[in-house]
């Protein structure tokens, strides 16, 4: 609609628009740090600016673009990454985030549905489970 809207009001909105309940928009992500509702919009909105289809406006607030009407407009399906990953700019600004690991120099990149959060969560698992296995060997 091009106006100015609240990450607030975003969530309230989705929230309905999906009719998601208050369980399932208070349920937490595995580190109990934030509930994966806000955490998913929140990556969402991420990826949105960083295809230059929303600007942010003030802190907390942003707006559609003319881009991004554009593709809404034209879009039938769905907005995911693989239609993101075809906007101009935004392999670029994805790429821009990302630290240059230590070693070869190459990224490791994932097309996973994870977020860094959920990631790091998975891996703290599987490191704990090795831990518990060594201690079960000595």
């Amino acid at each position: 609609d091009g106006k100015e809207h609240s990450i607030r009001e975003t969530l309230d909105r989705l929230g309905d628009h999906f009719e998601l309940t208050d369980e399932e928009r208070k349920r937490l992500l595995p580190s109990g740090r934030q509930d994966v509702f806000t955490n998913r919009v929140a990556w969402a909105k991420t990826h949105l600016r960083m295809a230059g289809l929303i600007e942010p406006t003030a802190r907390g607030v942003f707006k559609i673009t003319a881009r991004g009407l554009e593709l809404l407009k034209a879009t039938q399906d769905r907005i995911d990454l693989r239609l993101l990953r075809k906007q101009p700019g935004y392999l670029e600004a994805r790429d821009r985030k990302r630290d240059k690991p230590e070693g070869n120099g190459e990224l490791v990149t994932s097309d996973a549905d994870q977020t860094p959060e959920e990631m790091m969560e998975q891996s703290f698992e599987a490191l704990r489970g090795c831990y518990e296995s060594f201690q079960k060997l000595v």
